[in-house]
């Protein structure tokens, strides 16, 4: 996946879940290789599947918070990651010492927001784990998952923090660099959002999320043709008709329809953005990369 075999990896992850389907681990892989191919909805099922095998599988557990998060099922995710805090043995003991908080922690509201009262138990649950954190050596999931709650509560200072303690420990962590950049970006700093993006793209030049959302980044910022060449990346390492693959299309709909309000733009000549619309409208990416400047061929 990190090297842009995103739908090949996907596939390899279906194909062992179908030859083990009693396997926790294949179906976690799956449920991760699915929301780095935005195919959120998949994810959310793989990963729950995992769990209805393993439920104490922590890594299933966040990736399963994080898209319940970009799926805006925020009480679900609030629920995910109270379930991960359960199953950490370093910090079970603060969620059973709270088990008659509220009636909040019976269940999530499926497909709903979080109340007010979800989050603040699940806030001060994360946050007494992290007071048992030694100094300087900040615990990069508990970190990940303060991150994951805050960002969904909008409380987007605090959710960078977290992402930035988790990466002081986890540099290397394309997915959580890929979501610092999408905070940075929710809270309208998108310069340092392009950074973060660049930084997980440099760890995995096939992430598909981060690529679209570098594109997104480099709209707001009305470096138009530089969307356009994230987008048509990213699309080159998706699967033609599938949800994802739309909302890609959408994204350099949305960027070449804005291109025809900048007549200052160099890249904006009534020409070229006619020639873009037609190739977007057409769905043609062979055309499409070829307008602009990306390789078929490339993986970068």
């Amino acid at each position: 996946m990190r090297q842009g075999r995103v739908p090949e990896a996907v596939l390899l992850f279906e194909a062992a879940a179908a030859r083990a389907p009693d396997s926790a681990e294949a179906w976690r892989h799956l449920g991760i290789s699915l929301a780095e191919a935005e195919r959120e909805p998949d994810a959310i099922t793989a990963c729950q599947r995992c769990l209805s095998l393993s439920p104490q599988d922590r890594p299933a557990l966040l990736s399963l918070a994080r898209s319940f998060t970009n799926e805006l099922r925020n009480s679900e995710a609030v629920h995910a990651l109270l379930s991960w805090l359960a199953a950490n043995p370093a910090y079970s003991d603060l969620l059973a010492g709270a088990s008659a908080d509220s009636a909040e922690a019976a269940a999530p509201t499926v497909g709903g927001f979080a109340t007010y009262a979800e989050f603040s138990r699940c806030e001060r649950l994360l946050l007494a784990a992290a007071a048992r954190q030694t100094a300087g050596s900040p615990d990069p999931e508990l970190q990940l998952a303060l991150g994951v709650l805050y960002n969904l509560h909008g409380d987007f200072q605090r959710a960078v923090d977290s992402f930035k303690a988790a990466l002081q420990v986890q540099p290397d962590d394309y997915l959580s660099w890929n979501k610092l950049g999408a905070t940075l970006a929710n809270s309208g700093r998108h310069e340092e959002a392009v950074q973060a993006y660049r930084r997980a793209l440099s760890l995995a030049p096939g992430f598909v999320r981060a690529r679209a959302n570098l594109g997104i980044a480099c709209h707001s910022l009305r470096a138009y043709d530089q969307a356009l060449s994230n987008y048509a990346s990213a699309l080159r390492l998706l699967q033609p008709g599938r949800q994802s693959d739309s909302s890609v299309w959408n994204l350099a709909r949305q960027t070449v329809a804005r291109m025809a309000f900048e007549p200052s733009s160099t890249s904006s000549t009534g020409d070229r953005v006619t020639a873009l619309k037609a190739l977007v409208e057409a769905r043609d990416l062979p055309g499409f990369c070829r307008a602009v400047g990306v390789a078929q061929s490339d993986s970068s």
